[in-house]
């Protein structure tokens, strides 16, 4: 009889699709290749990778992943996969685009507070970056009390970032907002917002004095205390003197607060009054309790609990004021004291840091 035979020849393998992950990749995205093969025979495929990037080769990426450094923005990024099943092999490619990178929303800040008197700045905390290395320009807006503003601005770092002073007024609260641009797409919007306040004054004692109502005893030596002590027929006094020419003569004040530290408060802590004198004469003798009449305290206020070891907030009433009449020498004094058989406290002097009286004043306005 007559034998023959056939030798079936291999197949080679069929790569059906290829993708590129992300299909629309950016600056700082790395790219992954994926490849679906079929094999008739059932051989096992194998997969290799070359990359190109604007059809130049790039050495040693054999991988199915590309790393961002390979490519930067507007390049081409062209994948050959080869499927090999041990016999023969076949080749596809697949390519993309490198896109354009938005740059990254900045940080904006207007501060804590802005006081009148006080220019806006939108002040770029953080600014904005570019993968891509573009040159970023920044557009800001305005509104005040959620209205648009398009008045004036001016330059303080970006152009349009900065609002005079005169623009604002106490009460009104400003927003900037910012946008990046790159030259082809923008940023996400970053706000900031501040309220704008009375203009507010802090001083601290420049002295202070004790006061006995007793024997009218005056004792200065109280550096970092000064102390509080009540008997059955005397009350205990302290004067605490503040330097005000600082403020513009003729300045209208609208609030004011004094603020003393005091420790050791007896239980049942005493009450306290405090009255204002502009005397001439606040750190002699002379000034007893008799000085604290209707013809010479203008403001008065009391508070019936100390707390120990904080500060107490006395609000002065101000309504009186009148920096011509009671403030011609620059200076005011606050006298302070406690009643009648209600114990011991001792409060804090000019010395002691953290601790020394306060006197904040809250100006109409800071001109």
């Amino acid at each position: 009889g007559v034998s023959t035979s056939v030798t079936v020849a291999n197949t080679a393998p069929v790569i059906e699709s290829i993708s590129l992950s992300p299909s629309a990749p950016l600056t700082d995205d790395a790219i992954s290749a994926s490849a679906t093969t079929s094999d008739v025979d059932g051989d096992t495929v194998t997969l290799s990778y070359a990359w190109t990037v604007d059809g130049v080769t790039v050495a040693g990426e054999t991988s199915a992943t590309l790393p961002s450094s390979a490519f930067a923005k507007g390049e081409e990024v062209e994948v050959t996969v080869t499927a090999n099943d041990g016999t023969d092999s076949v080749s596809d490619t697949a390519s993309v685009v490198i896109g354009n990178t938005a740059p990254t929303a900045p940080v904006v800040s207007l501060g804590s507070v802005v006081e009148d008197g006080d220019d806006l700045v939108c002040a770029l905390s953080t600014p904005s970056t570019d993968a891509d290395g573009d040159t970023i320009s920044y557009t800001i807006t305005w509104t005040v009390d959620d209205v648009a503003y398009d008045g004036s601005t001016s330059t303080t770092s970006v152009s349009g970032d900065t609002i005079a002073a005169a623009e604002t007024a106490p009460g009104e609260t400003w927003a900037c907002t910012v946008v990046a641009n790159d030259g082809d797409v923008d940023s996400d919007s970053a706000s900031a917002s501040v309220d704008v306040t009375y203009c507010t004054v802090e001083l601290m004692a420049s002295d202070n004095v004790t006061i006995d109502y007793t024997d009218e005893s005056v004792d200065t030596s109280l550096d970092s205390y000064v102390w509080y002590s009540t008997s059955d027929s005397a009350d205990s006094y302290a004067w605490y003197q503040f330097d005000l020419s600082s403020i513009d003569s003729g300045a209208t004040i609208r609030e004011a607060t004094l603020s003393v530290y005091a420790t050791d408060a007896a239980a049942g802590a005493p009450s306290l009054e405090v009255s204002f004198s502009d005397e001439d004469g606040w750190a002699s003798s002379s000034i007893v309790y008799g000085d604290l009449n209707a013809d010479t305290t203008v403001s008065n206020a009391s508070v019936s609990a100390i707390p120990t070891d904080d500060y107490t907030d006395i609000e002065l009433d101000v309504s009186t004021w009148s920096y011509a009449d009671d403030l011609t020498d620059g200076e005011v004094s606050f006298g302070i004291y406690t009643t009648t058989d209600e114990g011991l406290v001792e409060f804090f002097g000019a010395a002691e840091t953290g601790k020394e009286p306060l006197l904040t004043v809250v100006l109409e306005s800071c001109d």
